[in-house]
C-alpha cells in the first residue's frame, strides 16, 4: 500500500488565471514523497502555476493574483 493510497480525492473545475497559485492542505502531517507526489500531479495538470502544499484537510483552492496583491499590499 502507497502513501497516496486511501486518500479521499475528488477533482474539479479549476478556471486559473496568470499569477495564481494552487493551494493544497491536509488535516494530518505528509510524508514529504506524498508532498511532492501531489506537487508534480499538480503541476502536470497546471502547468506554469506555482503549487502550495501545506500540512493542517485537503482541500484544493485557487489564491488568485488579485487575492496575493491585496494581501501583500501595505495600507
Amino acid at each position: 500500500m502507497s502513501d497516496v493510497d486511501g486518500l479521499d480525492l475528488k477533482i474539479q473545475h479549476l478556471d486559473l488565471k496568470e499569477g495564481d497559485v494552487l493551494v493544497v492542505s491536509a488535516k494530518q502531517p505528509l510524508p514529504e514523497r506524498v508532498s511532492e507526489f501531489l506537487r508534480a500531479r499538480l503541476s502536470a495538470v497546471a502547468p506554469g502555476h506555482r503549487i502550495m502544499v501545506l500540512d493542517g484537510g485537503l482541500q484544493l483552492s485557487v489564491l488568485t493574483a488579485a487575492q496575493i496583491k491585496a494581501r501583500t499590499e501595505i495600507g
